[in-house]
């Protein structure tokens, strides 16, 4: 899968939860949003296609968004290389 080979040194569930909120990401680029079009975590989480209630969602993102190993460049790096 091209997402294992760009994101190697990012554990297996980091990988699936970064799947997941990129396409929360486009889901929400697609559609309108409110607050004047500005992006929120509220509105990703709410779209964000994982299993449970909307505050188990908002807890699992921003756990991952915390994850120290987590750093901005080599998260634009690895979505570049897909």
């Amino acid at each position: 899968m091209a997402v294992e080979a760009s994101f190697q040194e990012l554990r297996r569930s980091v990988r699936k939860t970064l799947v997941l909120v990129c396409a929360a990401l486009v889901t929400l680029l697609m559609g309108a949003r409110s607050g004047a079009g500005r992006l929120s975590l509220a509105a990703l989480y709410r779209v964000l296609p994982a299993p449970g209630r909307a505050h188990s969602r908002e807890n699992r993102l921003r756990r991952f968004l915390a994850k120290p190993r987590l750093e901005g460049r080599a998260v634009s790096t690895g979505l570049g290389r897909l």
